[in-house]
């Protein structure tokens, strides 16, 4: 099959079977529904040729996705105008694609979990560090860094000298009698919630008690979290249901994200909950009562739950990033045309499949195609495999009325053979990753065709 023949094709089977359809712009559209395309990632990176693609914005606008930023004044800085219309003045976005992918919001409430301290002392040779080579059995960085986990633990809880017990073994914080053994602390630690995640980002992850509100540290009460979690469970832990003026409601923790994501003055919802405001752009606040529970969130970084499944259950059925969160969807600028990807491994190749709810197919898919492919050269990078398909479903796949000209054009032209896209081999990670550490090789596309963007 030629180059970029399954996206001419798409081309052609929307202008011969769309049907007229009204939308959301008031343009006008022809529209089908259901669309499968394939591209072989091995044959060459699939840019469209038969019209030049701004490369420089596709690049720059995944690697904010990867950022998880939803302001456009990185995009603006990096002279790429794809959000423009859809930003406020100050650049926010609200929570849409970063915000979904990096630190999706999920807000519970918990009981505490506060057990009385034994008063038995832990041995105090093993608190000193005496037998470490015999408690830590293989040599590795893994149990290397769990031991230093373990150790700053124990003496935190037990150790008189140390700065740090006063707040914890002072006020009855102990350890529970499992983890006196570190084989057994190596055990569980994976079974912790946020296992995974701590093992292949073990700096990024720390042992948390404090989310169950708990005394002990031990598998029942411990949890692995980042240390922005950290700082928004235990500094602020206070829950808050923002209502909007047309009723809608959501409730958070993470005020400073919030404000961010939304274009809010911190300052000024505090004064709300604290009663010397009543409302804040259309938004009242308030404290959400708890009746005995504990407010506690979670910023699920979908993006490396998925890197660490593919490296370490890469068989795994739910290598799923999904951006669309029905309760955020109000608040956002644009809800998520792609919506959700899921990989999938076989052979040492990692594959790609796209779910894209809406698709423009003249000015939008061509972009959506390379930058789902380029992240699946990015994520086969970094988990060591060899990229193999990505896979196209289209939802709405249609033409915008003011298209239909420049797609019969597109469709005279010749597609020419496909560049390649080379990643810097030394980045094994996608949040190292930089613009320039991507070049496109061979790209002969014929020129641009301007069309309209309907907003």
């Amino acid at each position: 099959m030629r180059a970029m023949e399954p996206y001419l094709q798409l081309l052609q089977h929307v202008l011969e079977h769309g049907t007229l359809k009204s939308d959301r712009t008031g343009t006008g559209t022809k529209s089908v529904f259901g669309y499968q395309m394939r591209f072989d990632l091995s044959a060459g990176f699939p840019l469209v040729t038969t019209k030049k693609l701004h490369v420089k914005s596709i690049i720059h606008e995944l690697l904010w996705f990867l950022r998880g930023d939803t302001n456009n004044t990185y995009l603006e800085e990096a002279g790429v105008s794809i959000w423009r219309e859809w930003a406020a003045p100050d650049g926010a976005l609200g929570p849409i694609y970063g915000k979904q992918w990096r630190r999706w919001e999920a807000v519970e409430f918990v009981v505490p979990r506060v057990f009385e301290a034994p008063k038995v002392a832990l041995n105090p040779e093993l608190v000193a560090g005496v037998g470490y080579a015999t408690q830590r059995r293989t040599e590795n960085p893994w149990t290397a860094h769990l031991y230093s986990v373990w150790s700053e633990m124990l003496h935190r809880c037990y150790n008189p000298s140390r700065k740090h017990y006063a707040d914890y073994g002072g006020r009855g914080v102990f350890v529970d009698s499992r983890w006196h053994s570190f084989e057994n602390f190596v055990s569980d630690a994976l079974k912790l919630p946020n296992g995974l995640l701590k093992y292949e980002y073990p700096d990024d992850y720390e042992l948390d008690k404090d989310y169950y509100a708990s005394n002990k540290y031990g598998p029942d009460t411990c949890i692995w979290l980042t240390r922005k979690e950290q700082n928004i469970n235990t500094r602020r832990a206070q829950a808050v249901r923002a209502t909007r003026a047309d009723g809608e409601e959501v409730v958070f923790m993470d005020v400073a994200g919030f404000c961010r994501d939304h274009d809010l003055d911190e300052s000024s919802v505090y004064k709300c909950l604290r009663g010397g405001k009543e409302q804040h752009k259309g938004w009242t606040f308030e404290a959400v009562a708890s009746e005995g529970l504990l407010p506690r969130v979670r910023l699920v970084d979908q993006i490396k739950e998925v890197v660490a499944g593919i490296k370490h259950n890469p068989d795994s059925r739910r290598l799923v990033v999904s951006a669309w969160n029905v309760a955020d969807l109000p608040r956002m600028a644009l809800a998520p045309c792609h919506t959700l990807f899921q990989f999938y491994v076989a052979g040492g190749k990692l594959s790609c499949q796209l779910y894209q709810r809406s698709a423009d197919v003249f000015l939008g898919v061509p972009f959506n195609i390379a930058s789902y492919a380029l992240l699946t050269l990015m994520i086969a990078q970094v988990t060591g495999l060899e990229p193999g398909e990505f896979v196209h479903t289209l939802g709405d796949a249609h033409l915008y009325l003011n298209h239909l000209e420049q797609a019969q054009l597109q469709l005279t032209r010749s597609p020419r053979p496909l560049p390649q896209m080379v990643l810097n081999p030394e980045r094994k990670r996608l949040e190292d990753f930089v613009y320039e550490d991507f070049t496109l090789v061979g790209y002969d596309p014929h020129p641009p065709i301007k069309a309209p963007v309907a907003v």
